[in-house]
């Protein structure tokens, strides 16, 4: 059989890119196998997209009045226009439906109220047990839109083509599911043990090894056990030198949203920083929600306001909802980049994407979506950019998917094309 001379191990989330065999590379000094990791953010009832569009294009583009949060952090994140999910766009009612249900999945969803049928989302796809939160939970059945199934305007992460992964409002329930077995308290001799047991890439790779090992000659097998001695050492020099997972849990479920949201995602980093997921999503509202934002002095629901705004001249009040959305995103990457990771941030190996079900939420557009992705220099990309790609949603999320170490060649209904500028 022929080689690749670049080859990946993968197997159930972890990606371990091999040397280049037939000469002698592999990993050495300070450096460390980057962990891919993914975060989405979901929005609901579309943007005020004349806010949120930057006036032009390429590096140093000028911030929109919504994305002005993110101005200290404008060279981490990208701005994509031109983003359609074909697969959300039906031709009847119940487009927030449709559009929530593709968000990570990019497939139509099946009208039922209780016959789900969809598709595994991204996040799943790079772990199975990826952490799902939202700052509002309710049932997962009965008619939420138009007969199809709340489970589809009330979830965006999906085990597999019928099961909405369970999604966590209440902080302490999160943190107890994320905590489970986890000893605060121990030395760090036993975290060093335990986590390099639990998460070691040559031992979740293990049968590929075993098998790449019979194909290569002698000269590319020493190449290989070097590179997986190296590796492991890393890996053993890294838990020994980690600060300590000081997670604390939080005392009450914040009773104002701005506390609740800060709260979800001082999770999420959490999550990832003590190496307990590798994906996460948290859905900012549930899909047409009527949210009242009274902190913004606003006093009409968020998804009455999407189709009247422009006839009552409050077209300021999607402005400012947007903004605030967007500054929970700021606050997040703020959070990332903050922490080390590797030779960097966590945010320099993690992947962070966020948009909503639709962009005209009077409309019910699904065209032009209003998305940023963020992060994964790593991994990498180069941020900083506005860049219109003109595209379908499935082929963000398969490029995305690309960027993480996943195997994949197509994804959901229409993702057949990898951007390069993803």
């Amino acid at each position: 059989m022929k080689l690749s001379r670049r080859r990946m191990l993968w197997t159930a989330g972890v990606g371990l890119g091999l040397p280049w065999l037939g000469s002698h590379r592999s990993v050495r000094g300070d450096e460390r196998p980057v962990r891919p990791r993914f975060i989405a953010l979901y929005s609901a009832n579309g943007m005020h997209m004349p806010a949120w569009t930057p006036a032009d294009l390429g590096r140093g583009f000028a911030l929109s009045p919504i994305l002005a949060p993110l101005a200290e952090l404008r060279d981490q994140f990208d701005v994509f226009g031109g983003l359609h999910n074909t697969a959300a766009d039906i031709d009847t009612a119940g487009h927030h439906a449709t559009g929530t249900a593709g968000f990570l999945s990019a497939r139509q969803a099946h009208r039922s109220e209780s016959a789900l049928s969809l598709g595994v989302s991204l996040d799943t796809l790079l772990d199975p047990d990826a952490l799902a939160l939202g700052l509002d939970d309710g049932q997962a059945y009965g008619d939420c839109d138009n007969g199809f199934s709340c489970a589809y305007s009330r979830n965006v992460s999906w085990l597999d083509d019928t099961t909405p992964r369970p999604k966590l409002a209440d902080p302490q329930l999160a943190f107890d599911a994320l905590f489970s077995g986890f000893d605060p308290a121990a030395t760090a001799g036993e975290r060093q043990r335990r986590r390099v047991t639990r998460t070691s890439v040559l031992d979740a790779v293990a049968d590929q090894t075993e098998a790449l090992r019979v194909e290569l000659g002698q000269d590319d097998g020493n190449t290989l056990e070097t590179f997986l001695a190296d590796v492991r050492d890393l890996e053993l020099r890294v838990e020994e030198t980690a600060p300590a997972c000081d997670a604390q849990r939080p005392d009450e479920v914040p009773v104002d949203l701005e506390t609740h949201a800060e709260v979800m995602l001082d999770l999420i980093v959490t999550a990832l920083r003590c190496d307990l997921r590798d994906a996460a999503t948290l859905m900012l509202d549930n899909s047409a929600s009527d949210r009242v934002y009274t902190s913004l002095g606003i006093t009409r629901g968020h998804h009455e306001l999407s189709h009247v705004a422009r006839a009552l001249d409050r077209t300021d009040d999607l402005v400012a909802i947007g903004a605030w959305q967007v500054d929970r995103l700021a606050g997040l990457l703020k959070r990332l980049h903050d922490t080390p990771a590797g030779n960097g941030s966590l945010l320099d190996e993690t992947l962070v994407l966020f948009s909503n079900e639709l962009s005209d939420g009077n409309r019910h557009s699904h065209e032009d979506l209003p998305t940023v992705v963020a992060g994964g220099r790593a991994l990498g990309r180069e941020p900083g950019r506005h860049v219109v790609l003109d595209a379908d949603w499935a082929d963000l999320l398969l490029s995305l998917g690309h960027r993480l170490g996943l195997p994949l060649q197509t994804f959901g209904d229409h993702g057949a094309r990898i951007l390069d500028e993803v």
